[in-house]
């Protein structure tokens, strides 16, 4: 697939913000993206992935460009962590780019020392091997350079496990039953599946209350943004709730006491139209919980915000 010049001008971008480290990385973008309303989904995706790939790869891919210029090491994710090819990039580079990705190219199978290559400090390298031996500490740090895997939530209810797997394989993609869930299904990739049928029928279900649960608030909007827009029937509001009241939380920990005021606001108008039970989920139980944080974020308002207790971060919690 081609890449555009837009493209990696974004992600050169991304990564001079991300690789400060003035705040968690998918803070950073969240950021990023608020300032630059013009990027589309596509955009969001492919600048997300090449972002979270340079900070995994981030010693091995520096060492390797020879270089901290964001541009380059854009185009370095996109050739080595992305798979793309001289041929996907021509339209976005101009004659010194080119030179330039094609040397980068020619260096990929170069040796680099241990710690470099598996993208870890040296000091940790060491204790790793210490600790593990060699082998296990090579098989570790591999472990930590992989993406989070896609995983999707069989509706035992409506389909079976096997039914999902053998309309998603021949849908052409890669999909596997995970190794310990048995209503699990991973999908290597990152394949766009918001308007799969199953995933809009219900059939398929992306877990994303397991991310909120987990205080993972940013990857929590990511993923019901994914199934709500998919979602054509009237439970997209519970979707577009529970992913408000954790944009919340997110704004909380930023310390933006007048953006989680106002999300709070945005989510009551959804959660307040849906049943106490709704997709297993326990909406009543679940609306007051998110009450009592918002009430708590009112009593200390933006001058006592940092005094928040994250206790008020309320779970999803399921019905049997």
């Amino acid at each position: 697939m081609t890449v555009r010049a837009s493209e990696i001008a974004a992600l050169a971008a991304a990564i001079a913000e991300v690789r400060r480290f003035a705040t968690p990385a998918d803070s950073g973008l969240s950021t990023f993206f608020r300032t630059r309303r013009e990027l589309g989904a596509r955009d969001r995706a492919f600048i997300a992935d090449g972002s979270f790939a340079y900070l995994r790869r981030k010693r091995s891919l520096e060492a390797l460009a020879g270089t901290d210029d964001p541009r380059r090491l854009a185009l370095a994710v996109v050739l080595r962590e992305m798979g793309r090819s001289l041929r996907d990039l021509a339209p976005a580079l101009n004659t010194a780019d080119d030179v330039w990705a094609r040397a980068f190219k020619s260096r990929l199978h170069d040796a680099l020392p241990p710690a470099v290559a598996h993208d870890v400090p040296d000091w940790l390298w060491d204790r790793l091997g210490s600790a593990y031996g060699e082998d296990t500490r090579a098989a570790l740090a591999r472990a930590w350079q992989d993406p989070a895997p896609f995983d999707l939530r069989v509706n035992v209810m409506k389909t079976t496990r096997e039914a999902a797997l053998a309309a998603l394989v021949a849908d052409g993609l890669a999909a596997t039953a995970t190794p310990f869930s048995p209503l699990g299904i991973r999908v290597t990739g990152r394949p766009s599946l918001a308007r799969h049928p199953w995933l809009a029928d219900g059939r398929l279900e992306v877990p994303d209350w397991t991310q909120f649960n987990a205080g993972a608030y940013f990857e929590q909007h990511e993923s019901f943004e994914h199934v709500w827009r998919a979602e054509p029937g009237p439970v997209r509001q519970l979707y577009q709730g529970l992913l408000l009241i954790g944009v919340a939380f997110l704004q909380i920990q930023r310390r933006n006491e007048a953006g989680a005021r106002k999300t709070f606001q945005r989510a009551r108008q959804y959660l307040v139209a849906l049943p106490d039970v709704c997709q297993s989920v326990d909406v009543a139980r679940f609306r007051a919980d998110a009450e009592a944080a918002r009430r708590e974020l009112e009593r200390l308002g933006p001058e006592r915000i940092d005094q928040f207790d994250p206790a008020f971060f309320c779970r999803i919690h399921l019905v049997n």
